[in-house]
């Protein structure tokens, strides 16, 4: 079997899709798995990326356009390339269900296959007195829902600091917020062996890689319980109650506010508990073991 991807795959820095890509091509070669973009036999593509001739095309599919002030026309580009491919890919069931909802998507060919990385790659535990929130900020980030949450602890009494990586928009004057801008994969892994919890509280996210490399990393996750999350945290963390999208066109940008009074006791909650946490289904090799699978299946068709 030759397996080809319709994305560049030099180099591990990049979107979490290119991220996540790159590590499964990494592990497919090490089971055996010629990769092969210009011969293949299974080409697997991005959305809005050329399908290839002589070869099944699978469409790897991400998150869709649910944002009434986006163009929603994007989404009927994606639902034509889809119908092209031989067979699609959802990162789990949750994006399965939006695709089907909203989009009207039915593939007679398709799968669910989580995203995942290689514990390998990370650092051993030692957590220290700080939470971590990184991400590319947008609004539906909720990173404003982050730091009132955090400020409320520390009124209960919260001891550690708050880092933020990316870039922001606006920086509480808080001291003990610290904003340390971008950070390459391997300040990310100084940070996640630190960390005493990554807090994920984006509203309606699909399957976010940096959430799957907390958990891979060993380090908790306090999260949003919509969209993906709580697929992909698998009792690795702490929920928090979360409004369900309901598969309509919203306002994204604009999202339910999250309690504060849940947020600063799963924060006082892990700190005063510090864990260590495992998922084996977001381990890259057994990621990889089911996308082989799934390929032989469609070569078959």
């Amino acid at each position: 079997m030759k397996v080809g991807f319709s994305e560049k795959l030099n180099s591990i820095e990049g979107s979490g899709k290119h991220k996540f890509l790159y590590r499964l091509s990494r592990s497919l070669k090490g089971m055996g798995i010629k990769i092969d973009s210009k011969h293949p036999n299974i080409y697997l593509i991005l959305p809005g990326h050329d399908l290839k001739k002589g070869c099944k095309n699978i469409l790897r599919l991400d998150g869709l356009i649910i944002n009434k002030d986006m163009d929603l026309k994007k989404n009927d580009s994606l639902l034509k390339q889809a119908k092209k491919c031989e067979a699609v890919i959802y990162q789990n069931d949750f994006c399965k269900s939006a695709y089907e909802n909203f989009l009207g998507l039915h593939h007679k060919m398709s799968t669910c296959i989580i995203n995942g990385a290689s514990p390998d790659e990370f650092l051993l535990r030692a957590p220290k007195n700080f939470f971590l929130a990184s991400c590319r900020w947008r609004p539906h980030k909720r990173l404003s829902n982050i730091v009132s949450g955090y400020l409320l602890a520390r009124e209960k009494g919260l001891k550690s600091d708050l880092i933020v990586a990316g870039e922001v928009d606006f920086k509480s004057k808080n001291k003990h917020i610290k904003y340390i801008g971008w950070q390459n994969s391997d300040q990310l892994k100084q940070l996640l062996s630190s960390a005493l919890a990554t807090i994920q509280l984006t509203w309606v996210d699909w399957c976010p890689n940096s959430m799957v490399e907390s958990i891979v990393a060993g380090c908790p996750v306090i999260y949003s319980n919509s969209g993906g999350h709580p697929l992909i945290a698998n009792g690795c963390g702490i929920p928090i109650s979360d409004v369900q999208w309901n598969y309509n066109v919203c306002d994204y940008y604009n999202p339910p506010k999250l309690n504060d009074e849940e947020i600063s006791g799963a924060m006082l909650s892990m700190e005063s508990n510090p864990i260590s946490v495992s998922n084996l289904s977001l381990n890259i090799e057994n990621v990889a073991k089911e996308y082989i699978s799934f390929f032989r299946k469609v070569l078959v068709t």
